[in-house]
């Protein structure tokens, strides 16, 4: 009997671990090869190891735990290694509850190796260790979206290491002295260590959470980064481009008198070809022109009418990085948000600036729910790279304002214009 139940328990607590491990995407084949290894690996590690060895048995459950986490479950070795340490600790923090309760009430559980510890007892630990560890879980349910680097690995270990050994050595003391150096302040202890390791797991989430928001803020200004490159050296082939553009129309003046009619179609033909290099934007700002020439295409593509009236004067003291964040996102989003639209007529952007009392005025609007919209995720049809574009308006002391109206989604911007300034 005795063994059956104490299969039963390691089950409760293999599945205690797999159930921490939740939001991971893995086959059911391998959750239940985990379950399996766990409990030949704790009844083997129980031959091996007797009661005085506690210390170096925790030792080696616990690496053997990460073990399974990694091969059999498949996860990566930094999340196998937080999934130990919290999974281990609450399962020694509930055993370690359950006999501070039953000192205090002057119940002895039987802790030497011949006697046989109370089901009652070990059935209540594993209560209290199955809600610790659901509370837990909806803590760090969010770690398998998130990016789990090495440095919020190092902050966890090195802030809850101390949590597990003094918990180690508290048990230990309890089991080795039969409870004769029990008093009650081991249960106040351990009741206090239980809840600052909580704690101590939610704010490390909170710092995984801090630290992939920065992350994703890297890469969104590199990306920015990217792209302001891109518009610059674009900048510099469309001047070229319409220099060759007007020396080609001079020659070909000089054709159309020289062949006179004979020629006349396909001088007008080449006439038609290079057209469209006349066709480039003056806002005012060159930058700002290839910026809108490239969304605009793009959104020709998408069947998406624009209707622009951007003027831009005096705004050499806005860094080409940032008009790059300001107009690229706020076109790259509303771009995003039409072309799901099923309706081809019913998709439409409009952008316009002005200069106002000293201000400039920025004003982008686009149609948000007129017509099916297709699947698309919710960040799409809201728009995203808008904190940046905030971050960036208010570098300059302007303001942004961001309204979603059922017909529409609008985002508008004042900004002081600092004239005879330019970026450095």
């Amino acid at each position: 009997m005795k063994a059956v139940l104490d299969i039963v328990f390691t089950l409760i607590e293999g599945c205690c671990l797999l159930y921490l491990a939740k939001s991971e995407k893995v086959q059911q084949r391998r959750q239940i090869l985990f379950v399996l290894f766990y409990i030949l690996i704790i009844f083997g590690l129980t031959q091996i190891f007797t009661l005085s060895e506690l210390r170096i048995k925790v030792v080696f459950t616990c690496g053997s735990v990460v073990l399974i986490y990694f091969l059999i479950l498949g996860l990566p070795m930094k999340k196998s290694i937080f999934y130990m340490m919290i999974g281990s600790f609450l399962l020694m923090a509930s055993e370690l509850l359950i006999i501070n309760i039953g000192w205090v009430f002057q119940i002895n559980p039987g802790l030497k190796e011949d006697a046989s510890i109370s089901t009652i007892h070990i059935i209540i630990s594993k209560i209290i260790y199955i809600t610790l560890l659901i509370t837990v879980q909806k803590i760090i349910s969010d770690v398998s979206r998130e990016r789990f680097d090495i440095k919020v690995l190092f902050f966890f270990v090195c802030s809850n290491i101390g949590y597990m050994v003094v918990g180690t050595f508290i048990l230990a003391n309890i089991l080795y002295t039969e409870g004769e150096a029990y008093n009650n302040m081991l249960l106040v202890c351990s009741v206090v260590l239980l809840f600052t390791f909580i704690i101590n797991v939610f704010f490390s989430n909170k710092y995984s959470r801090i630290e992939n928001e920065a992350q994703q803020q890297r890469m969104a200004i590199y990306k920015l980064e990217t792209q302001t490159r891109y518009y610059e050296e674009k900048m510099r082939d469309e001047e070229r481009i319409k220099e060759i553009y007007h020396d080609m129309k001079n020659h070909l003046l000089l054709l159309e008198e020289e062949w006179g009619e004979r020629h006349s179609a396909g001088i007008e033909n080449l006439r038609k070809e290079m057209a469209q290099y006349e066709n480039y934007y003056r806002t005012g700002n060159k930058f700002v022109d290839i910026i809108l020439k490239d969304k605009l295409a793009k959104a020709a593509e998408y069947g998406i009418h624009i209707e622009d009236r951007v003027e831009l004067i005096d705004i050499d003291f806005i860094e080409p990085l940032d008009l790059s964040t300001v107009f690229g996102n706020l076109l790259d989003n509303a771009i995003e948000a039409c072309r799901f639209i099923e309706e081809p007529e019913k998709r439409w952007i409009s952008i316009s600036s002005k200069q106002e009392h000293n201000l400039l005025i920025i004003s982008v609007k686009n149609n948000k729910v007129c017509g099916n919209i297709k699947n698309v995720p919710k960040k799409v049809i809201h728009g995203y790279g808008l904190a940046n574009v905030t971050a960036a308006v208010h570098k300059y002391g302007g303001e942004i304002d961001i309204r979603e109206g059922k017909q529409e989604f609008a985002v508008n911007i004042v900004m002081p214009i600092r004239k005879g300034e330019a970026f450095a």
